[in-house]
């Protein structure tokens, strides 16, 4: 519902259990609107899960969020010794995670900011 008012979500909620019928629903919040995340509530009433993500303003220790360059962001991670989890599983995903890595110079193994979870997506 992107920028959808607290009634709009409120109504979104109401369409489904009553106009629809449905009654097997988990509502799940996950904003991402900085300092205003809980203008956006919709209630404890309309909300069973939240889910709060790790790319708003206050988990951005090296402060690269809207840098335009993935390696220039990896570089600053390093530098401010910010903490990054790898999948560590060999998937394509980490196979993408170090050559960023490796294009920033940078070789993350062994450093106290570096863990690898050694599980997948879902897990990690």
């Amino acid at each position: 519902m992107g920028g959808a008012s607290k009634i709009e979500r409120r109504r979104g909620v109401d369409y489904f259990t009553n106009v629809k019928g449905l009654d097997n629903l988990l509502w799940v919040y996950g904003p991402n609107q900085g300092s205003r995340t809980a203008a956006y509530y919709a209630g404890d009433d309309y909300v069973d899960i939240v889910g709060l993500d790790a790319y708003t303003d206050f988990v951005d220790p090296a402060h690269i969020k809207g840098d335009a360059s993935a390696v220039d962001a990896t570089k600053k991670i390093a530098a401010e010794n910010a903490s990054f989890v790898s999948r560590g599983d060999n998937s394509g995903t980490q196979q993408l995670e170090l050559a960023l890595w490796q294009k920033a110079s940078v070789d993350p193994k062994g450093q106290s900011w570096y863990i690898e979870s050694g599980t997948g997506m879902g897990q990690t």
